[in-house]
């Protein structure tokens, strides 16, 4: 089957929006490119309608890929040194150490249409073998990480082999020299202004947390410094929780600080109780040796408990009251 060349490629910089939700599912870690590996996205969607798609999900599940290709252009959706989810392999190095690259329209109704979104395929793989230096021998299937069969088109209607020596033929002549790397967003909304807010996705925030649009980068700038821009934005989140932690942290040290003041004065209360009530007692066991009345002032309160008809909740009113203050604020004890 020969594919005739439809001119240049155009790429896109179009970053998932770097929300909570994208961070935790489909941003990973920092990763060394050692593979380029090819997809098929098994469905009549064009890249745009993919990256789209790719950049809403929110269903818990891991996945997210480095670019997505059509007839027209390549969406490059994550930076080639974050990891992206698509392999199938875990912690593998399809996951860990490979480029994604998604081939759409592969089950359109158009054979047309479908090859020449695999040209741009072979063309986008070719460029990337280049990038990194590498030779056609670091191409893989989807199938070599998991046993998917995928690219599924190349596989059933193409051929692997046949693939492989297109993207050798791009690199031989050329073909992929003509790329150029466009710069996009996706967009949000914005609440306060009840509009369509563009995210750029070549930016960097101050430290107010204000996105700062980097103007007049050239490309070959921007593919450089993009990725540490994106580490670096990662890791204010991160410094981002680790201050909450520290101010949770402090606020219970402050609490710890006053807990012993606290519990102080309550022993000391706790202790004045108990003198109190050794004072009585034993002026109790003087009454009735002498059998007569005997009276005591502690706090100004004549507390009589000498008398044989005091109840002992009268008694335990008066220690109270007498260990607290002549108004013993806060007890109401009932004979």
């Amino acid at each position: 089957m020969k594919i005739c060349s439809n001119g240049a490629l155009s790429v896109v910089q179009q970053f998932l929006t770097r929300n909570d939700y994208n961070l935790k599912w489909k941003y990973g870690t920092p990763q060394s490119v050692k593979w380029i590996t090819i997809h098929n996205t098994a469905n009549k969607a064009s890249a745009q309608n993919e990256a789209t798609y790719l950049n809403n999900r929110q269903d818990n599940t891991y996945i997210s890929f480095h670019y997505v290709v059509d007839d027209i252009q390549a969406l490059h959706l994550l930076p080639d040194n974050t990891n992206g989810w698509h392999a199938g392999d875990g912690q593998g190095e399809g996951n860990r150490a490979s480029v994604a690259i998604e081939i759409a329209y592969s089950t359109a109704d158009d054979i047309g249409l479908r090859n020449r979104a695999l040209e741009n395929g072979a063309r986008l793989a070719a460029r990337l073998l280049r990038n990194y230096n590498f030779g056609t021998d670091r191409l893989r299937k989807h199938q070599d990480w998991s046993g998917k069969r995928c690219p599924h088109d190349i596989l059933d209607r193409y051929g692997w082999q046949n693939f492989v020596n297109l993207v050798q033929q791009k690199l031989n002549s050329g073909d992929m020299d003509e790329l150029e790397e466009n710069m996009s967003s996706f967009t949000q909304p914005d609440e306060q202004q009840g509009r369509q807010q563009t995210i750029p996705s070549f930016s960097q925030f101050d430290r107010h947390q204000q996105i700062i649009v980097r103007e007049n980068v050239s490309p070959a700038v921007e593919h450089v410094l993009t990725p540490y821009i994106a580490v670096l934005q990662e890791s204010n989140s991160l410094m981002k929780l680790q201050m909450a932690k520290i101010d949770e942290l402090i606020n219970m040290t402050k609490t710890l600080i006053h807990l012993p003041k606290q519990l102080e004065k309550s022993a000391a209360k706790a202790d004045n109780v108990l003198k109190i009530s050794t004072k009585l007692h034993a002026s109790t066991v003087r009454s009735k040796v002498e059998d007569e009345k005997c009276e005591m002032i502690i706090n100004g309160r004549d507390m009589q408990i000498a008398k044989p008809e005091n109840s002992y909740t009268g008694t335990a009113r008066n220690i109270v009251r007498a260990a607290y203050g002549p108004d013993g604020t806060g007890f109401h004890l009932k004979d």
